[in-house]
């Protein structure tokens, strides 16, 4: 299922264990390269047109790996279908979960940042 809406697009317990598993000034170093990975996903190009499948399928499964490592359940989701639409050779579905990642990307970073601010 992908969300839709804010909730439950961040794992707040997955975003607690990455912080207590480092220093406190290596976790905020760690989220804010990921979060700059999330916002330069490369899914979409310059012109926020999708890249090739190919490309996509690439970005999506890493995407989907880093996203879920870190804690941003929502977007991991969005990344495990778009690799999927890209195998399947459905290029329309991609473009379109390419766009929704594009969409819910900071939010998902913003509930992320209040976790690790202990503000959620």
């Amino acid at each position: 299922m992908i969300p839709d809406g804010p909730s439950g697009l961040v794992d707040a317990a997955m975003i607690d264990d990455v912080r207590q598993n480092v220093s406190a000034g290596a976790a905020d170093s760690l989220y804010a390269d990921f979060f700059e990975e999330v916002r330069n996903h490369g899914l979409l190009g310059q012109d926020d047109k999708p890249v090739d499948l190919a490309l996509m399928a690439d970005r999506a499964h890493s995407l989907k790996s880093v996203c879920g490592t870190f804690g941003l359940v929502g977007l991991a989701t969005i990344a495990r279908e778009i690799e999927l639409s890209c195998l399947q050779h459905d290029t329309g579905r991609a473009a379109e979960l390419a766009g929704r990642f594009q969409n819910i990307a900071e939010t998902s970073i913003r509930e992320a940042q209040s976790v690790l601010d202990g503000k959620s």
